[in-house]
């Protein structure tokens, strides 16, 4: 050890009450008091080690900093105020604990996460794994799942097939929601030409398969030219039957309708 005060050198590894030094090199140093007016260095992997059992230890290994808590209490992070996570080359914001607020969470310096008296507010999408969703089972009832796991929208391609012929088609369209099994669709279909009397008609195409042993339980309502659809239908695979009958010459080249099926 080398202490460079005043003149005074002295040995290896003593023991002071009280030490104001300019200069120490020490492999270990004991005191009830140092006092230090400028900057202290530490080696890599040289610890600052603090309790009876040497539980808290600040070091670094050169390219990783640890703040650890190695006994088996707790480690507590107090301030007055605020308490701040923050990047050293940009000075952003990672997080920021109130003491009697919120806590907040950042992603590149934008706040997209912060805790309210009410639960949480999220700024941006909620990006759920495939395979997992929003567990309700909080308020368990009487369900095979309570886990919602699928939102959908899109759109969709209609064809159309009257008594099992395909029907030419000048212009169609078609949206969905798909809400965990449950679809809702709509459709509008405008014909080439009629040319059949019906006594069933069909949209094919549909963008989810029915489920398996779903034969009826689609509902919805639509038209083909005046006639009304009825309420209910059937599914099978992709394909929507419209049981009904058109008793005219030719079946109406407009479509349209509004149908809710189960899928697989």
């Amino acid at each position: 050890m080398t202490i460079r005060q005043q003149g005074g050198v002295f040995g290896r590894n003593p023991t002071f009450n009280d030490v104001d030094a300019a200069s120490i090199t020490t492999d270990n140093l004991t005191s009830s008091s140092v006092s230090f007016t400028g900057n202290s260095t530490f080696d890599d992997n040289a610890k600052l080690i603090f309790g009876d059992a040497g539980d808290l230890e600040i070091y670094s290994t050169g390219t990783t900093s640890h703040i650890r808590e190695t006994g088996s209490g707790d480690l507590q992070i107090s301030a007055s105020d605020d308490v701040f996570i923050r990047g050293t080359s940009t000075n952003n914001y990672m997080a920021r604990f109130r003491e009697t607020s919120s806590v907040d969470l950042y992603h590149n310096n934008i706040r997209k996460f912060q805790t309210v008296a009410s639960g949480i507010s999220v700024t941006g999408n909620v990006v759920v794994a495939s395979g997992n969703g929003i567990d309700f089972s909080a308020t368990s009832g009487t369900g095979t799942s309570e886990l919602f796991s699928d939102y959908e929208e899109g759109t969709w391609t209609p064809t159309v097939s009257v008594n099992g012929f395909t029907q030419s088609v000048s212009s169609t369209s078609g949206t969905y929601t798909k809400i965990g099994r449950q679809v809702n669709l709509t459709f509008t279909v405008q014909l080439s030409a009629g040319g059949y009397n019906s006594s069933y008609s069909a949209i094919n195409n549909l963008p989810f398969s029915a489920a398996v042993g779903v034969t009826s339980g689609v509902y919805g309502t639509g038209s083909i030219g005046a006639n009304v659809i009825g309420s209910f239908c059937q599914v099978g695979g992709t394909t929507l039957y419209l049981f009904q009958s058109i008793n005219t010459s030719s079946v109406a080249s407009a479509w349209s309708g509004t149908f809710s099926y189960t899928t697989t």
